[in-house]
């Protein structure tokens, strides 16, 4: 996994926790009101606010995706699976694509995150 992969997984999982404590924390301030849970109340929100920031940071795009040719394969992310392109004849040739994960080409094959799968292809 990835570095990056390894962030989002933390943050994913500290931001189930910090859910999770949101809730408890609603429920005893719901039962008896006091400055002391109300200010715990206040530093998970914010806290779950920030987590949600490294998780979709502001101004992220998604990556734009193109395969253009006989048999190729774009993955925006990251893929798991094993990818198997067999193409018989090249036929007709397509424009290079502008996209930023792209596959241009027969058989082609392109990823824009991590290819764990095995990536094979044919063509003849």
């Amino acid at each position: 996994m990835s570095p990056g992969g390894r962030k989002r997984v933390v943050a994913v999982v500290a931001s189930v926790v910090v859910a999770a404590a949101t809730g408890v924390v609603t429920n005893v301030l719901s039962d008896s009101w006091s400055l002391t849970w109300w200010l715990a109340l206040g530093v998970l929100v914010v806290l779950n606010v920030v987590l949600q920031l490294v998780l979709n940071p502001p101004g992220r795009k998604e990556p734009t995706v193109g395969a253009s040719g006989a048999g190729s394969v774009a993955v925006g992310g990251s893929g798991s699976a094993p990818i198997t392109t067999k193409v018989r004849g090249t036929g007709s040739t397509q424009p290079p694509s502008s996209a930023d994960v792209a596959a241009s080409g027969p058989g082609a094959v392109a990823v824009g995150g991590d290819a764990e799968g095995e990536i094979r292809t044919d063509v003849s």
